[in-house]
């Protein structure tokens, strides 16, 4: 029985992908009655019969999954901001990227809009972003910069897009594909746009072997599942300091001889990250 991978579900119906082909494919009634709905990203197995009708007979374990995009075994979150305008949201950015480390979703920082850069906004991603150790990508989908490193580092990865509006990220994933792919406007009107419209997550094979969702990604995410003393192990730059605090309890807020916050007030953790 062959393996494949979903790459989209309209109306009860999946495209599953293998070897280089697509197959349409009815997923068996048992996963209505274990209430497992198939998911693009799925790994599976499937039968093909006689007539080209495929169907799904089991979906194998899931690595993670998110709600919005309803998408399964991610294994990059790319978080798109801006250089230049709107002002990036890092306390957005700092959930995304807990929410994702959580989830084990390699979370990767694009800043977007080289072209129109402002040095305070770099100088704010150094400080803050550098210590973490994560990828940082700066581009311009307007000029293409940059690109060519960001698809290289995609390869053979499955990627979803993830930040505010406004920043450019269906431009940029226009320009990754290579064609237009997504709506593209003003940030009012993609509000407007997206109260009457549902949108079916298809992902789409570039050029390296990455398969990426054609959808402009999330931006509001809570991360509710991470329980409060916990998200400390969320921050990747806090690693090096923590268990040397002088209290094991510590959560780095007000206790003495926390080594957290000297780590902050020597610059060895960005105080805009700690705030959030």
């Amino acid at each position: 029985m062959p393996k494949g991978i979903i790459l989209k579900g309209v109306g009860g119906m999946y495209t599953v992908f293998c070897n280089g082909e697509t197959y349409s494919c009815k997923p068996r009634g048992i996963f209505r009655n274990i209430g497992v709905t198939p998911l693009p990203g799925d790994d599976c197995m499937f039968d093909v019969t006689e007539s080209g009708q495929g169907n799904i007979n089991e979906i194998l374990p899931r690595e993670n999954s998110l709600i919005r995009p309803a998408v399964a075994n991610i294994d990059i979150a790319v978080i798109v901001i801006a250089l230049s305008s709107p002002e990036p949201d890092f306390y957005m950015v700092d959930k995304i990227m807990a929410t994702c480390l959580f989830k084990k979703i390699e979370p990767v920082l694009v800043a977007n809009k080289a072209d129109l850069a402002k040095e305070d906004i770099i100088s704010t991603i150094k400080v803050n972003y550098g210590p973490t150790g994560l990828e940082c990508f700066k581009v311009s989908a307007k000029t293409e910069e940059g690109l060519e490193n960001l698809v290289q580092y995609f390869a053979n990865k499955t990627v979803v897009f993830a930040g505010q509006s406004g920043t450019g990220k269906s431009t940029l994933l226009n320009a990754i594909v290579g064609h237009e792919l997504m709506e593209t406007g003003s940030i009012s009107e993609k509000i407007e746009r997206g109260r009457h419209t549902t949108r079916h997550t298809n992902f789409i094979h570039v050029q390296g072997g990455a398969l990426i969702a054609d959808t402009p990604g999330f931006s509001n995410v809570e991360p509710d599942e991470i329980e409060e003393d916990d998200l400390q192990f969320y921050y990747p730059e806090f690693e090096p300091v923590l268990g040397r605090c002088k209290f094991q309890s510590c959560i780095h807020i007000n206790e003495p001889e926390c080594k957290v916050k000297e780590a902050v007030s020597e610059g060895l953790i960005g105080s805009l990250r700690y705030e959030n």
